[in-house]
Formats: structure tokens, sequence, C-alpha cells
């Protein structure tokens, strides 16, 4: 079901997209009266596709509502989610938290410590269903601390750092420019070979290479300097 209300929303965003400007800003809800999503859901979506000024058609837009059309729901140790996506229906859907920190700001929510925010239904490439939920509240203000450190990214350097009182540390991107040598020759190959679908594989792949390489960089980065972030 969500699924298909997810493909619905879209389609009514494309409509939105193709009416002109002047016309855009004084929809509301009822211009979509024949559509099973909630009131509260197309409004979400008409302001979601009035502000992607640049867009000019969306492959996929999740469903979103604001936080006064959902209520958070816990009995014993099971959270559950209280929504009318469809006109005139509300449901409680129950679901599992992902991540033991995510129960503690629930916790806050239902305790009043928190505010919700916005609700979004998000498919995972993988075919699983997230809720993503905003939550905003308050914070200690951070404490004063002797040490600091300051970074800098670029292409040719992927990372330079410094504190005042220790050495600058450069990060070379002697391997990065190596990966990106190797996958620029084989695009060239499968171009010439019109395997199109192979070049974008290929694509994803050298991304993934270079996102680990970086992710080590920042890894080294930390134990570098324990007094900074221990």
């Amino acid at each position: 079901m969500f699924a298909r209300l997810e493909k619905i929303n879209t389609e009514v965003a494309n409509a939105i997209l193709a009416l002109p400007k002047s016309e855009r800003r004084q929809l509301t809800s009822k211009a979509f009266a024949d559509i099973e999503i909630g009131s509260a859901w197309i409004n979400q979506t008409i302001r979601n596709a009035n502000a992607r000024t640049q867009v000019k058609c969306f492959k996929r837009l999740p469903l979103e509502t604001n936080n006064q059309n959902w209520r958070l729901h816990r009995v014993g140790d099971t959270f559950s989610l209280g929504f009318g996506l469809v006109r005139g229906i509300k449901k409680r859907v129950p679901i599992e938290v992902h991540g033991a920190s995510h129960r503690d700001w629930l916790e806050a929510l239902l305790e009043g410590k928190a505010k919700a925010g916005s609700l979004k239904l998000v498919q995972s490439k993988k075919g699983i269903w997230y809720a993503c939920l905003s939550v905003s509240m308050e914070v200690p203000d951070a404490k004063e601390t002797e040490y600091w450190i300051g970074v800098d990214r670029g292409q040719n350097v992927p990372a330079v750092a410094a504190t005042p009182g220790g050495p600058v540390i450069f990060w070379k991107a002697r391997q990065i420019r190596h990966v990106r040598r190797i996958y620029a020759h084989r695009r060239r190959k499968l171009q010439k070979a019109g395997k199109h679908r192979a070049v974008k594989k290929l694509e994803s792949k050298e991304r993934r290479i270079v996102t680990h390489i970086n992710h080590c960089i920042s890894k080294d980065l930390v134990l570098r300097y324990p007094q900074i972030f221990h």
C-alpha cells in the first residue's frame, strides 16, 4: 500500500510541476479531492513541489506530513505510529526502532522533553520501509576545551589537519587518483562498446571505493589526535 500511494503522490507532484508557477501557489488539497491520500499529506506534497523550483520531474517523492498529523504511542516495549495516510482512515502501525540511541529520542518525545517534527515514509533499496521522524530538543551547551583541530579538505590533498601546538599532517590523494585513472579507462572502453548499464554500475563501484578511502582517512585522523577525539 505504501508503494502504491507513493507512486500516486509522485504523480500528484509532477502534475503540480506541469502547472504555471502562479497557479501552483494557489493550490490546496481541495484540488486533489479525488485522490485517496489524506489532505494533510497532499498539502505537504504541494509545499514540497513548490519548494523545488529547479526540478522538472520527480522520479520518486516520498510521502510526508507535518507534526500535527501523526502520533507516537508505546505499549510495553513496542512503539507504534498513528497517522491517517488514506482519507477517512486512521491506523496505528508498529515500528522497530533502528539504533539504541533512537529509542532515547522517542522516550524524550513521549515524555514531552522533545518536540515532534515531520514524518516521512521512505523505502530503501532493499524494499524496507522506514518512518523518518524529525525531533527537536534542547541540548546542553558545549563545554570549553583546551584542544581544537583545524581540518582543510581538497581535491589534490584530501585532508590537511593541524592543532595550535602540533605538526601539520597531510593525507595524499595518490590512492584516490589511482582509482580514478583505472575506472576512467574502464569507463571509456565500456562507453565505446555501448554498455551504458555497465557504466552506471562501474560509477557506483568507484564511488563506494572512494567513499571507503575517505572513511579510512577520517579514522586515521581520529587516531592521530586522541587528546581531541577521546
